[in-house]
């Protein structure tokens, strides 16, 4: 657990990806959301997994961005501004 977000004990996270987990989010109505930074799940997973960013994506892809879990699914962000893998 991530500490000091006791209060989302019910809301479905990834294991091993609190790095990249940038808050938490809600509509009116529906249920607290994990919201990740696509960019920190990329970055954790190459780091993780000494991968490059070709084989952390296709991880991803399959893995993670086709994912659906019910209407508690996180939510994966992708900022407009350009930004450089490092």
């Amino acid at each position: 657990m991530i500490e000091g977000t006791e209060e989302y004990d019910d809301t479905i996270v990834f294991p091993g990806l609190e790095s990249a987990l940038i808050g938490y989010g809600y509509q009116y109505c529906g249920p607290r959301l994990a919201v990740y930074s696509k960019v920190g799940i990329m970055k954790t997973l190459m780091n993780q997994n000494e991968w490059d960013h070709e084989d952390a994506n296709e991880w991803f892809e399959f893995n993670i961005a086709c994912l659906y879990a019910g209407p508690e699914t996180p939510l994966i962000v992708e900022y407009l501004a350009d930004e450089v893998m490092q």
